[in-house]
């Protein structure tokens, strides 16, 4: 009889904790639960997610973004772009982007998307996501990621071309200049320019 009752009981708060998790979940992510305090930007319809292990530790980081959305003579954008970075407790720590930096993540085709793919770029363990975009008519690309649970930010005058076989990410700002960067502490730090010639 005393079995019959433990297992009656164990039941029942496996049904109690059932019921408050079901409760409790609102099928929202934890970042998209995080980014409820913060205001959208003036004609902004949702915050979009950029949801990867940045530093290869196992554990999901996430950069938000938002800002005006409209598509320009390049293409979609998001002007006077917001960037946030949340970690796995919820916390959320604005990016610095600057006043006025217009852009969008490496590879979109349209402001609806949720997937952005080709805006990720991954040397060794680490992981970046790349934005394209500029203030008045200078284009580069502002590079986030995370190392030691802090978000970093890196800017490569131009765009990536590529990443080499031994780690280097090629650049370019001007079509006859390589740009030589490597990946240290979730940053890309600039090495050298290499003239190509003619």
């Amino acid at each position: 009889m005393m079995k019959a009752f433990k297992r009656i009981g164990c039941a029942v708060v496996l049904l109690l904790a059932m019921a408050l998790l079901t409760a409790c979940s609102d099928g929202k992510t934890y970042y998209e639960r995080a980014m409820e305090n913060i205001p959208l930007p003036k004609g902004c319809s949702r915050w979009q997610y950029l949801p990867n292990d940045y530093d290869g530790d196992g554990e999901i980081e996430v950069f938000a973004f938002g800002g005006e959305e409209s598509t320009q003579s390049w293409g979609p954008v998001w002007e006077n772009l917001q960037v946030y970075y949340i970690d796995s407790q919820e916390n959320v720590t604005k990016m610095d982007v600057g006043n006025g930096f217009n852009g969008r993540p490496v590879g979109t085709k349209t402001t609806g998307q949720k997937e952005f793919e080709e805006a990720y770029l991954t040397v060794g363990k680490q992981t970046y996501v790349r934005f394209y975009g500029g203030r008045d008519s200078c284009g580069y690309e502002i590079i986030f990621s995370v190392y030691n649970k802090k978000p970093t930010e890196s800017s490569v005058d131009g765009g990536i071309d590529e990443v080499t076989a031994d780690g280097y990410v090629i650049g370019s700002s001007q079509s006859e200049i390589d740009d030589i960067y490597v990946s240290k502490n979730g940053r890309l730090e600039f090495v050298e320019s290499i003239y190509k010639g003619d």
